[in-house]
């Protein structure tokens, strides 16, 4: 009978360890899992931010406006700069293409970010202060050529091929690349002041 109970006593002890041991484990899994599922999201969380911030190069459907001076020559009593693709078409297009949903874009391969400048220097555009040469590529990722042809703008530039002869041609592809932005990527934002000793809070 001592042995018996000896036994009992044993298995009981085991059985006992045997739970808490599978509560450690249960516990251990639930808390992995945990980890798991916040490290896909922060892994997530950063590819969207970097897509974004245009720190990554993206490639997917889209669509490609070609832009390109005129070979027509002007008349005598016309302005020459009529038949030329200026910044603020670009600057029109890039717009517009955002506009309609465009998730990632680049102008000749400059991609356009939030602190991106399109500028004019004479004759000569700048985007991201490198200069371009005709004609101007404008990708887009997640737009269109049917999207945008009924836009404002695109509209617009289909009446200036007519009436100046300049270039517009829109490209549907299925495999758009957009590089990553070149430059670094800084962004600086403002917060609320804090009220001094002499200035009342909700006061100023």
């Amino acid at each position: 009978m001592e042995l018996i109970s000896s036994r009992e006593s044993q298995i009981a002890k085991m059985e006992q360890d045997l739970a808490e041991l599978r509560a450690d484990l249960q516990r251990e899994v639930e808390a992995a899992s945990r980890e798991t599922a916040s490290e896909r999201a922060t892994a997530e969380a950063s590819r969207v931010l970097a897509i974004q911030a245009g720190a990554t190069a993206v490639t997917g459907p889209g669509l490609e406006v070609v832009m390109s001076d005129s070979e027509r020559v002007p008349g005598p009593n016309e302005d020459p700069s009529l038949y030329r693709v200026h910044d603020v078409d670009i600057q029109l297009v890039v717009n517009a293409l955002f506009s309609l949903g465009a998730e990632a874009l680049a102008v000749d391969s400059q991609r356009v970010v939030s602190t991106t400048a399109i500028r004019g220097a004479g004759e000569t555009i700048l985007v991201n202060f490198r200069p371009l040469v005709p004609p101007y590529v404008v990708s887009a990722i997640g737009v269109s050529a049917r999207t945008f042809e009924r836009h404002p703008v695109a509209r617009r530039l289909a009446r200036w091929e007519d009436l100046f002869g300049l270039g517009f041609r829109l490209r549907d592809s299925e495999e758009v690349t957009v590089p990553a932005y070149a430059g670094q990527v800084g962004l600086r934002h403002a917060e609320p002041g804090r009220p001094t000793a002499s200035t009342p809070a909700g006061r100023g």
